[in-house]
């Protein structure tokens, strides 16, 4: 007899309910999910691999034929409601997109409330979830979409275009600055729209903690919202500012520095993540563990897969066994690999 084997994923789109969150398992090939102790609220029945995010989780199931239509459940497995659109995005500032197939050729995203009501009528070609008051879209015409501009704009909450489609790429607003890119080259935009940092790196990343990274001349650097550059651009590859630390690499090497630029960890491991709730994942002689923000190892490298720290537990994988950890390294809850 084969083995039922539980498949768990993570994702930071995970449901903060009072205590505890709702975490993803999968066995044979349907999915459920569990809390921040281990136990199993919500058995693993449903066929769509989707994330709790604000108090509600997606579930797509099949109407006729190739027709589809998208639910909600709440977090004790409970349908919130039912919608009649063929599949949906993750609730974000409230709203969640949902796309609206209803001929061969009109495919097109609107946005719901938490409630299931239409708030935004279905007549974008894509687009992205709400940050900061704001959500990308693109308009292309039903006939030949392939051939026409591909530009990004933005809509407000109410779904007014605050800005016009004019970018040939845009990222998500963080901190009220989103990047916009025209003609290959990178810059920031503010709520309004207006230019705030102008067009002239190379590649930009998202502002997290006040510094977004930027590329210019092969090298990255971190620049403020007002476009000054606070760290120069000196790193051959960097990431993003998380918990007051970011990775960088330098002369080949590795480490973390703090927002002044110091390095506050040398790292010689394989392989290092960003922090999360205080911990990043190292890779030692291909193996898995987790350092804290002094550098000293809290979680000993025995594990072959991890996932970053969510709501106190992160995903881990041995050899044999598969499940969530907690912070001293135990299991929480876990299922034998077939």
């Amino acid at each position: 007899m084969i083995a039922k084997r539980i498949l768990l994923l993570v994702s930071t789109a995970v449901l903060w309910v009072g205590a505890q969150s709702r975490f993803l398992i999968e066995e044979g090939g349907k999915f459920g999910y569990i809390d921040s102790a281990g136990t199993v609220v919500i058995a693993p029945e449903y066929h769509t691999r989707s994330h709790f995010s604000e108090g509600k989780v997606k579930q797509t199931g099949t109407r006729w034929l190739m027709d589809n239509e998208t639910s909600f459940l709440n977090p004790d497995g409970s349908t919130a409601f039912e919608t009649h659109y063929n599949s949906a995005g993750d609730f974000s500032e409230g709203l969640a997109k949902v796309l609206d197939v209803s001929w061969a050729l009109w495919r097109y995203w609107g946005f719901i409330d938490a409630t299931g009501k239409d708030v935004i009528a279905p007549e974008f070609s894509d687009a992205g979830d709400f940050h900061n008051g704001m959500a990308w879209v693109v308009k292309r015409p039903i006939l030949f979409p392939g051939e026409a501009p591909n530009y990004y704009g933005f809509i407000n909450t109410a779904g007014r275009l605050v800005v016009s489609y004019q970018f040939d790429l845009v990222g998500d607003f963080s901190e009220g600055m989103a990047m916009v890119m025209r003609n290959g080259v990178c810059g920031f935009i503010d709520t309004t729209g207006t230019m705030v940092i102008d067009l002239r790196y190379e590649r930009a990343s998202s502002f997290s903690q006040g510094l977004a990274r930027v590329k210019r001349s092969g090298s990255w650097g971190y620049i403020d919202r007002t476009g000054k550059n606070v760290l120069p651009m000196e790193f051959q590859e960097a990431r993003d500012f998380s918990e007051g630390a970011a990775l960088v690499k330098r002369d080949g090497k590795w480490s973390f520095i703090d927002q002044a630029g110091a390095t506050i960890i040398p790292v010689g491991y394989e392989e290092v993540q960003s922090f999360s709730e205080g911990f990043a994942s190292f890779r030692e002689n291909g193996k898995y563990g987790f350092i804290d923000r002094t550098g000293a190892v809290t979680i000993a490298p025995t594990f072959i897969s991890v996932h970053p720290f969510r709501r106190g537990i992160a995903a881990a994988e041995t050899e044999h066994e598969q499940g969530y950890i907690d912070r001293s390294g135990a299991f929480i809850w876990k299922q034998d690999k077939q």
